[in-house]
């Protein structure tokens, strides 16, 4: 009965904690990538009693214990790399859709810790066909849609006239 008292103490405290920073959040790429992470801690929360099954002498009511994999990688550092994956693809898909016409260019984002321990994205390489115009109109979107300043983007490939 106290493990079941804790488990819902334990996600109710992650949704409370998940609420108040998405709250928080600026609007744009931040609150996005927030969302996700928040759905994660969540996940993480509700899934703590299997994920701690098996593990002798961490307990399982701690929040904060952490799971040690066969390589020396911890829960949450598992968690922050799947984590940042997930976003790095979402952005790009994003980008990908929104700013330029599909099959003109292939996108690739890379994320760093960004405030809260959140990844968020940092650069962006854009490699295809593009005119200037779309690169500029692309530049601009980028700067002021996923926060990612001219000086980290780059453009690979031809241009077309």
């Amino acid at each position: 009965m106290e493990l079941l008292r804790s488990w819902i103490l334990g996600v109710t405290a992650a949704a409370m904690a998940v609420a108040a920073a998405q709250a928080l959040m600026p609007e744009g790429a931040v609150k996005r990538a927030g969302r996700l992470t928040g759905g994660l801690v969540l996940a993480l929360a509700l899934l703590q009693p299997v994920l701690g099954a098996g593990t002798a002498g961490l307990p399982d009511t701690l929040p904060g214990a952490s799971l040690r994999t066969g390589n020396g990688e911890t829960g949450e550092q598992m968690l922050y790399a799947s984590m940042k994956e997930v976003i790095e693809e979402r952005v790009a898909a994003y980008i990908t859709e929104k700013g330029t016409d599909p099959g003109t260019a292939a996108v690739r984002v890379t994320c760093r810790e960004g405030g809260g321990g959140v990844p968020v994205p940092w650069q962006v390489e854009v490699t295809g066909s593009l005119t200037d115009s779309q690169r500029a109109e692309l530049e601009q979107w980028l700067t002021s849609e996923i926060g990612i300043p001219g000086e980290r983007q780059h453009y690979g490939g031809k241009r077309v006239e």
